[in-house]
């Protein structure tokens, strides 16, 4: 007789338990955060419809209109042919949907230069830092260090005939 009471009591605990849960639904949540491996993959499609961007260890971060790369170690992004790399970790590039940048804040573990389309490209030496927003880039770096810069300059027939030019920094930014 205990043993009766005791299942109907357990049966009905566990009616009780459904009859309340039927109303819950539970659903993945959507990460919106890609991290990109060792191996070079193209992830444009992942950022806007058919653009060329390629990328290794970096991390993709997707909002509305806005695509943040952020790099880990050795990482390195190809965007439409400007190619980023000699990056140090945790250096960062947000761009729209469209694959344009919209700002990057990049310190060189390596000297490298980095490619704005439509501006130009930056060379820097190791550690100097470049922060871009808004088509301006303000490069930190050691008073007396050289930094080059080639204006995007594109002639009738859209070669870009941009010459390199050198600046010595003054102060620690330019």
């Amino acid at each position: 007789m205990i043993r009766k009471i005791f299942i109907s009591l357990f049966v009905l605990v566990l009616l009780i338990g459904i009859v309340f849960s039927a109303g819950e639904t539970t659903s993945p949540t959507a990460s919106n955060t890609v991290e990109v491996g060792n191996t070079e993959k193209p992830i444009g499609d992942l950022i806007g419809e058919g653009l060329d961007i390629t990328a290794s260890k970096v991390e993709l971060t997707k909002e509305e209109n806005e695509n943040t790369l952020t790099f880990l170690e050795g990482g390195s992004v190809n965007i439409e042919g400007a190619s980023f790399k000699n990056i140090e970790k945790s250096s960062s590039i947000v761009l729209d949907d469209l694959g344009e940048i919209k700002s990057a804040d990049l310190t060189a573990n390596a000297d490298t230069s980095f490619d704005f389309k439509g501006v130009g490209t930056y060379t820097v030496l190791k550690g100097e830092r470049v922060k871009y927003e808004g088509g301006k880039a303000t490069i930190y770096g050691k008073a007396g260090n050289s930094v080059g810069f080639t204006p995007e300059i594109l002639d009738e027939s859209g070669k870009d005939i941009g010459k390199i030019m050198n600046i010595k920094m003054n102060g620690e930014s330019i």
